[in-house]
């Protein structure tokens, strides 16, 4: 008597994190094998500037959520096209801080098919440190700093452990609109944003100074953008430091407006913020003594992803 046998199960699972910034909107997907090898499969990211929609009464404009709705029908198809089996959507600083949210939040999840969770500052710091974690050896003390479109995330720490952390309300995107609104890249415009920065950054001065570190990573889009920049003064240069952060800022001003921009190695799509970014990571390393900064690899939807895979498979 003969038995049918069973198909093998597939034992590969495949997992989205989408993480709703306020400059860009990113999904990563990766496959997990049956020994837990991760691969990634697709990214997909959309420049959405959600913060420059937010309004004075703090509503978000109707553009933004158009832009925004528009991208996740983008990111809906992909899941499906990937036959993704997890997904997890993470919300920002401008999703923080909008109101009346209440139907383009309905809206968005009928589109995605998926929760939308708006996630605190403090939060989106824990993430940043644990997707930095995954993808660099943090066994000694090191900051992290992440520069979003509408906040900081600051963080200290030593192995897996995470010493203080900060969420700050500045900037690329804030930043921008703030002090370079009409596009003019002058000195006074620069020590106006760089001076806002090291205010912000004050109240948290003494505990993270007093804490100390031996390292210093940046991450997210502001830090990659600052640092291709200053590989095309410098080629093969790794490190961010102040005197290059200084000197980009001369060579900016001597250009004069946002639409001279020209450096070789900046992304069109960062040059309307880059200004911005730029004078929120000047403040902080003039008010944390910051003597030079790296990329980290790993950001917030890798701590997405992390927490996914620790959820479902440990």
């Amino acid at each position: 008597m003969s038995h049918e046998q069973s198909p093998p199960k597939n034992l590969k699972k495949r997992l989205a994190s989408i993480d709703l910034g306020s400059n860009s909107f990113h999904m990563v997907i990766v496959e997990r094998d049956s020994l837990g090898t991760l691969t990634v499969i697709h990214r997909h990211k959309r420049k959405i500037q959600l913060r420059s929609g937010l309004e004075i009464d703090g509503t978000l404009s109707q553009e933004a959520q158009d832009r925004a709705l528009a991208c996740f029908s983008e990111f809906s198809q992909a899941i499906k096209d990937f036959e993704v089996d997890h997904v997890d959507v993470v919300g920002t600083y401008t999703l923080r801080a909008a109101s009346g949210l209440e139907f383009f939040l309905k809206q968005a999840e009928e589109i995605l098919g998926y929760p939308i969770r708006i996630i605190p500052g403090e939060e989106e710091a824990r993430l940043i440190y644990v997707g930095a974690s995954q993808c660099r050896d943090l066994s000694a003390r090191h900051l992290i700093i992440d520069i979003g479109g509408g906040s900081t995330e600051l963080i200290i720490g030593e192995e897996k452990k995470i010493l203080t952390l900060a969420s700050l309300e500045m900037g690329s995107v804030s930043f921008q609109e703030r002090f370079f609104i009409d596009g003019k890249l002058t000195k006074e415009n620069f020590d106006k944003a760089i001076q806002a920065s090291r205010k912000l950054a004050h109240p948290i001065k003494s505990q993270f100074l007093s804490l100390g570190w031996r390292y210093c990573l940046g991450s997210s889009g502001t830090i990659q953008a600052v640092l291709s920049v200053i590989r095309s003064l410098m080629p093969g240069e790794t490190e961010i430091s102040l005197i290059y952060l200084e000197s980009i800022i001369k060579k900016m001003i001597a250009m004069g407006s946002v639409d001279q921009l020209n450096f070789s190695e900046l992304r069109e799509d960062r040059e309307n913020i880059f200004a911005g970014g730029l004078s929120v990571l000047i403040g902080l390393f003039y008010e944390l003594g910051i003597n030079s900064m790296s990329l980290s690899k790993g950001a917030l939807r890798e701590g997405i992803l992390c927490e996914m895979l620790q959820k479902l498979f440990s």
